[in-house]
């Protein structure tokens, strides 16, 4: 099993995460299929395997949805998400194996007995330095001491836009915009996308590279080329916005909920002071 908790930050541990939990469903996706290949002689049971995993998807997708929401005022809420998806993925696998891939005797199994799941690293503050979390008016600041980094983010009509300061790079933050999405792509999202930043009237063309990290969570993740100029804007402003250049022509705005999402820049500057604070605390440990 591949673990997730060395990488550094939130975002490549749930890159990291998402490829686990794609491996799982993979897996569980074989051995589904070979359950009813071994059932195929008794078409009710079939019928109820269907059956069966069309609900288990939807329980999945639920339950999960609910992990998400509870752990939502946090940057942890993808990783539990993430882990909550592993975890059933790899129930369900051992399930379909020991009732019908596997034998009462001691006639050998129709596939190898999978594992359990239970050696996924879980994002579990317990086992590490606990996180600090400041809050500045609709700004927040989460310390993450295992990646020694820390995110500042804001939240608006269900996006969100993150800073993430790392342990070596306090002054060159990485810029983060998550936006619900419509429908989930059907196609390559293109590489890169133009967005308007706007803050209070005045625009400004971002380069942004939309990436599928979240999809699962109905959120569409656009990682933001750095500029040196929009610190300063948003220390200026009071309402950031961000939309597509073209919207007809980006390849993404099919998939797109909201044409255009905006956030508050009230509490901006103290949560830049207090992030950048925790950082250089991390490089002076």
């Amino acid at each position: 099993m591949v673990e997730c908790g060395h990488r550094e930050n939130t975002v490549s541990i749930d890159q990291c995460r998402t490829e686990v939990v794609k491996a799982a469903k993979q897996e569980m996706e074989r051995y589904y299929q070979k359950a009813k290949e071994v059932r195929r002689d008794y078409p009710e049971v079939v019928r109820a395997l269907e059956a069966s995993q069309t609900n288990w998807l939807d329980y999945q997708r639920n339950y999960c949805d609910s992990v998400y929401q509870s752990w939502i005022e946090g940057t942890i809420r993808g990783s539990m998400y993430l882990s909550c998806a592993y975890r059933l993925a790899k129930e369900r696998t051992h399930n379909l194996w020991s009732d019908h891939l596997n034998s009462m005797d001691s006639t050998p199994p129709i596939l190898p007995e999978p594992l359990r799941g239970f050696d996924y690293d879980q994002p579990n503050a317990q086992t590490s330095e606990p996180t600090e979390i400041w809050h500045y008016g609709n700004w927040s600041v989460e310390t993450n001491p295992k990646s020694r980094g820390v995110i500042t983010e804001t939240m608006s009509d269900n996006s969100i836009f993150q800073i993430l300061y790392g342990a070596k790079h306090c002054d060159n933050p990485i810029f983060m915009l998550y936006t619900p999405l419509r429908q989930k792509p059907s196609q390559p999202l293109p590489v890169i996308v133009s967005l308007i930043a706007n803050v209070d009237s005045q625009d400004a063309i971002i380069i942004a590279t939309p990436r599928t990290d979240t999809l699962d969570v109905g959120l569409l993740l656009f990682q933001l080329q750095p500029f040196t100029s929009l610190p300063s804007q948003l220390r200026k402003g009071d309402q950031l916005s961000f939309s597509l250049k073209e919207h007809n022509t980006s390849g993404v705005s099919e998939f797109v909920l909201l044409n255009k999402v905006s956030f508050s820049l009230k509490g901006f500057i103290a949560s830049e002071l207090k992030a950048k604070e925790q950082c250089e605390r991390f490089n002076a440990n």
